[in-house]
C-alpha cells in the first residue's frame, strides 16, 4: 500500500482532486462498528464476454 500512495503523491493535485477526496472521504469520518454478520444480496450479470 505504500507503494500506492507514493505513485499517488507523485501526482499534481489541483482543486477539482481536493473536491473529490473532501466529499469521498471526510476528514473526521470513522468507520462505524458493525453489530455482526449481515446479509448482501448482489443483482447482475457481471461484465459481458469482450
Amino acid at each position: 500500500m505504500a507503494r500506492e500512495q507514493t505513485k499517488a503523491a507523485t501526482f499534481p493535485v489541483d482543486r477539482n482532486d481536493v473536491e473529490l477526496v473532501r466529499g469521498a472521504h471526510p476528514p473526521h469520518w470513522k468507520n462505524p462498528t458493525p453489530d455482526g454478520p449481515y446479509n448482501l444480496v448482489v443483482i447482475g450479470a457481471g461484465p459481458l464476454p469482450g
